[in-house]
């Protein structure tokens, strides 16, 4: 079951960014296509894992080329990194909705990478993608 299929207009521009979010896809896809909780549980913590490694990824860049909204975009990913930790342990401890899951995945891949991630790379490629001096 594929909930999340990758589009051209998702691009931020950035291709090892883009090839991040399409990654993130993929799990994301598995996380809501899994049956039985150990599955789900397997799914979720690949998730949860690649999510901080992309996160840790875009903050370094973020440092390295001075980004003036790293503070707000930071403080956006502890935010997500802190919801999609309590969702999805609701969720494998049977108490939560696959659908609220869904939901979050779908309001964080669509709209953090439409807003919040196309703003840094804009940004990235302003700067030519020189780290500050």
């Amino acid at each position: 079951m594929q909930v999340f299929a990758w589009q051209a207009g998702y691009e931020v521009g950035d291709p090892e960014v883009d090839d991040q979010h399409r990654h993130l896809f993929t799990l994301a896809n598995h996380v809501l296509a899994a049956t039985g909780r150990s599955a789900l549980a397997h799914a979720a913590v690949q998730l949860h894992d690649y999510v901080r490694e992309h996160f840790g990824n875009e903050e370094g860049l973020m440092r390295r080329v001075n980004y003036p909204e790293r503070s707000l975009h930071e403080a956006l990913h502890d935010e997500l990194i802190a919801r999609l930790n309590a969702i999805s342990s609701a969720v494998a401890a049977g108490a939560g909705s696959r659908e609220e899951l869904r939901q979050f995945l779908s309001h964080w891949l669509l709209g953090h990478i439409a807003t919040q991630d196309s703003r840094l790379c804009a940004y990235v490629r302003a700067v030519g993608g020189r780290a500050a001096d």
